[in-house]
Order: structure tokens, then sequence, then C-alpha cells
């Protein structure tokens, strides 16, 4: 070979080295190209169908929406007029709260007493007034017959007011007028009566109705037969307090309609003399720890047959006693009265029950006076505190700054206001309180 052809063959081989060296780069970036096309041709052409029964195709065409699609605006919630019913553990005399008063009232007499009994009705009328405005606005009303002449007084008894566990009182109705009818024996249920009535607790209420009627709402609806058959007509019996139905409604009753019941209690019209005397002796046979509305100041010898009942609420705090109250008149026969207390809307708890405790021995020196007996000395006074619709208590003695000036400060010679201090009753001997069973606490 020449050497001009040598060259000749090393030039193609150069030639054919460079050709390689730049095919493969060029090769990469086409396919690159043509991948990157594939792509957004697919982007633009849409997603894929799914192949049916596919689950997890199908889940991503779901979570890949279009990105392009602006989501719903989520409404806001609608706010609440008011805070829903706070259902809690049962409790003592008490039940829900979230309850609204209807706007009804009863239609009977108010006073159906002679003039000797209607003083009475003038003093529970300005006190009731007075408190009214002295506790923040607390809604009472009372009633009382005197139940040797028929003849009641009352200040507000038409007015609707929540009940608390004084409805049931109703329900120990409803099952005497089983234990009458032989339908169903009180041995059988005595515990929870005594525990229910006696102590205010509504569990062993819903117990014992379920015990005698198969099923408590049944015994619920026999309570609400028996009222409507004795006259009443302002009440409302929805439900053993802590078992409300839905919507929930109130237990509502007036102090008249209430008082006209005990009084009818008294005299036998319920019931047989057998179950008159066993309703009145499970209203007499109460714990001690229910015994400080009605009976709280009255003497040793007044014998007290009562249903408590009391909760707190939005809109304040309910406190109820109705009962019968029972002694010796100086003749040496039996005298008694039924008296019926309700209160709602009061600022604090002590508001509510302190002011029926008062109402109470007021009553009492009343009739006790009325039929020959002395009377106990007055009630101390009620403090005022600032209302408050919480159940928190206020604190019992304000903070008071003394007057740098005091020594030339002129003598007020009006009465002083009572300062809020705790009420004790003078001491009287009071008799033996029934035992408890030994799981009696709330």
């Amino acid at each position: 070979m020449t050497e001009q052809a040598a060259e000749t063959d090393q030039e193609g081989v150069d030639i054919r080295r460079l050709l390689l060296r730049v095919s493969i780069p060029v090769a990469v970036l086409l396919g690159v190209l043509l991948a990157t096309g594939i792509f957004l041709l697919s982007s633009h052409g849409g997603a894929p169908a799914s192949v049916p029964g596919d689950s997890v195709s199908a889940a991503t065409e779901v979570v890949t929406a279009s990105p392009s699609a602006s989501p719903s605006p989520t409404p806001p919630p609608s706010p609440s007029p008011s805070p829903p019913p706070q259902v809690e553990e049962p409790q003592t005399g008490g039940d829900q709260p979230g309850t609204v008063v209807p706007n009804t009232y009863g239609t009977r007499p108010e006073n159906t007493a002679g003039e000797e009994l209607l003083g009475l009705y003038d003093i529970l009328q300005r006190e009731i007034d007075a408190y009214a405005v002295q506790a923040g606005g607390i809604e009472v009303g009372i009633a009382v017959t005197d139940l040797q002449t028929g003849e009641t007084v009352s200040v507000g008894g038409n007015a609707p007011h929540k009940t608390g566990c004084v409805i049931n009182m109703f329900a120990l109705m409803a099952a005497v007028d089983r234990f009458q009818d032989g339908a169903a024996s009180p041995s059988s249920v005595s515990y929870s009566v005594q525990k229910g009535i006696g102590g205010s607790f509504p569990p062993e209420v819903k117990n014992f109705l379920g015990v005698i009627f198969g099923d408590f709402r049944a015994g619920e609806a026999h309570a609400r037969a028996l009222m409507a058959g004795w006259g009443m007509q302002t009440y409302q019996f929805d439900h053993v307090p802590y078992y409300g139905t839905e919507p929930y409604q109130p237990n509502i009753l007036t102090a008249l309609e209430t008082n006209d019941i005990l009084a009818r209690l008294w005299w036998g019209e319920l019931f047989s003399p057998e179950w008159t005397d066993y309703t009145i002796g499970v209203l007499r046979n109460t714990f001690s720890y229910i015994d400080y509305i009605l009976p709280k100041y009255l003497p040793w010898n007044a014998t007290v047959g009562h249903k408590i009942g009391y909760h707190w609420d939005y809109d304040g705090w309910v406190n109820n006693d109705v009962g019968l109250v029972s002694f010796t008149g100086a003749d040496g026969q039996q005298k008694a009265y039924a008296i019926s207390y309700f209160s709602q809307y009061a600022p604090t708890e002590y508001h509510g029950y302190s002011f029926g405790a008062r109402l109470s021995l007021i009553v009492w020196n009343f009739m006790a006076t009325r039929y020959g007996l002395a009377p106990q000395p007055a009630p101390p006074p009620v403090p005022s505190i600032t209302p408050t619709l919480t159940p928190t208590p206020a604190p019992e003695t304000p903070t008071l700054t003394p007057s740098p000036t005091a020594t030339s400060a002129p003598t007020d010679s009006s009465t002083p206001a009572p300062t809020p201090a705790t009420i004790t009753p003078s001491p009287k001997p009071l008799p033996p309180a029934p035992p408890p069973p030994p799981s009696a606490s709330p």
C-alpha cells in the first residue's frame, strides 16, 4: 500500500469514529424528546379509562380530579340560639337543664278564704313582692290550704313552674294506685320507694315504676291519666327527672293544683284509708338531707310529709317543696294544712331554698296561732347578694372599706340592711329522723 492510500484509510477510520461519537448523544436526545412528546399528548388527552372492577384505578380517578375545578365553599354552621341541654349523672332532687316554661297559666281562684286567713295572704304577698326585687327577679308561687276548713290562699298559684323531683310525687301516686288495685305489692319495691321518694333520687323512681308497670314510661303514662282524672289542667309530667324524651320537654306544675291534690290526699279522696295512710307515711319518711326547706325552721311538734325538687338551669335556680304539715292544736285535736312552694329564676340556689324556708315558718306561725299555739321566733331575713345565673356561690361576707371620716359622719337612725350571713335557726328539739339504709347517700 502506498503512503497516500494509507493516509486515505486513516482518514476514513477517523470519520467513522467521529460519526459514532456524535450519533449516540443525538439518539439519546431524540429519545428524550419523543418521551416528552408522548407525555404531553397523554396529559392533554385525559387519563386512561380504568378497567372495570379495578378498585385501585377507580380510587385514583376520584383522587386525581381536574386541578381546574373550584371546590364548593363550605357553608358556616348555623349558630345555636341557646346551649344544648347538659345531661348529667342523675342527682338528688334534680333534673336536666335546658327547659323553657310554657306560656300557659291556670284559672283556679287564687283565694277562697275568709277574712282571717286572708291576713296570711297579705303577709305572703308583701314578702314575695319585696323579695322579687331584692333577689333579682326570682319568681315564686305558693298556696296554703287549711285542711280543717278547706280555705285556700295563694300568691302566684296559677303560674307554671319547673318541678325538679316534685313531679315524682305523682309517680308515687301511680304506684299506690296499682297497690290499691292489687296489681302490685309495695314489698317488692320498698327500698326504691324509700330512696326514690324519701331520698328524692330519680333512678330509684325509674326503678320502682319499671318493676310495677313493666316499663317506667308506662308508669309515667299512668300518672298522667290519674292527674287528668283528678281535674288537673295546668301540668306536664313528661318524664322522671334525668330521663327526658326527645325533644326535651319540661315537667310543669302550679302551686294551686298541687296543693289541691295534697288536700284531697289528706281528706281521703284519692285512695282508700289504708293507701292514704301509706302515701302520707312515705312522704313523711324523708332522709334528713332533704329537710331544708319546708321543715327547716318548724318546731319539734310539727309533723311534715313533703316532696322536694330543685335543679340549676340556664335561666336560674329552681327550688321547690310541697307537703302536708300536721300538729296538735290547743283543743287536743289534730290540725293540718297543705303548703306548696315553687320558685324559679333565682340567681343562686340559696336564694331559692332559704326564702322557701322563711315562708314556711311564716305560714306555720300563722296557722299555729290560729289553733291556739304559741308562734316560733320570727324567721331571720334572707340576705341580699348580687344576682348571678351561674351555680357558683357568692362570697358570704363582702369586703367593707372603712370611711376615713367615720367619727364625723352623721348617725343613721334607719334600720340597717341585713348583711349576707348564714341563717342559723334557733335550736329546737327535733324528733329522731328515720335512719337511712346503708346506701342512702345520693
